[in-house]
């Protein structure tokens, strides 16, 4: 979840999160653009007060996509037992670790 989606779900505006943690709201809007980084004691105080891991949220959607990647590969490799054949008899298996390798780059 990103800085701007936790702090709209807390019902907080941007001039709001600044006041708590406490520090512009031009940071806060940089923060959540990504076009800066939080010191480690302002990334503290916003992730207790949005309850988010700041560095998880400053990822990219592709980014996190590639930090989920072999884990998700190793989830559907166990869910292979769940799926039947391919009718034609291409691999499951294959088929989707090659659609992952090629999401994951």
């Amino acid at each position: 979840m990103s800085i701007k989606t936790a702090r709209e779900a807390k019902g907080l505006t941007v001039q709001q999160l600044a006041d708590l943690v406490p520090c512009d709201a031009s940071s806060i809007h940089r923060y959540e653009s990504g076009t800066s980084t939080p010191s480690q004691t302002i990334a503290a105080r916003i992730e207790s007060i949005l309850d988010i891991d700041v560095e998880e949220a400053a990822l990219s959607p592709e980014q996190r996509l590639r930090r989920l990647a072999p884990d998700l590969l190793t989830l559907l490799i166990e869910a292979r037992s769940l799926v039947p054949h391919h009718p034609k008899g291409k691999s499951w298996h294959t088929r989707t670790r090659k659609l992952l390798e090629r999401i994951a780059g």
